[in-house]
């Protein structure tokens, strides 16, 4: 079954309907056909914070909230181990070489290091991404 790493940016889209488009209704058909979502550690806190953020900001309803938790918890999605200390110097390479937060700059590393397209809608991760000659989910 295939597989791709899935950043909060394209996530979101999903759930937030001031963020619906074309590539959010692609990647929901392709999660809801069974792909295999692959994402960092830090992934599923980075979610539940953006969603509360969107709660406070009125861009999500509690309903809203609860549907798009229940939505991602349906799926298959595979969890990959913390960034280790040692692994550090890379990552920040990753940020200074393309101007990427250090989360971002993971999602970049994992779909490197896992030879696996990445599902993002950040415009520099797509850059990145693009310099890395990584495939991305359009």
């Amino acid at each position: 079954m295939a597989a791709f790493v899935l950043d909060a940016s394209a996530t979101l889209a999903c759930c937030f309907e001031d963020e619906a488009s074309p590539f959010s209704d692609r990647l929901t058909a392709r999660m809801e056909s069974g792909e295999e979502l692959v994402v960092p550690a830090h992934w599923p806190v980075e979610f539940l914070s953006a969603l509360q953020q969107g709660l406070r900001r009125r861009r999500i309803d509690e309903a809203g909230m609860a549907d798009s938790l229940q939505f991602f918890a349906s799926f298959r999605i595979t969890i990959e181990p913390p960034i280790t200390v040692t692994e550090l110097p890379a990552l920040r390479a990753l940020c200074r070489k393309h101007d990427l937060s250090p989360y971002d700059a993971v999602y970049l590393a994992m779909a490197m290091r896992l030879m696996l397209p990445l599902a993002t809608s950040d415009g520099r991760l797509i850059a990145a991404s693009n310099a890395e000659g990584v495939v991305l989910v359009s």
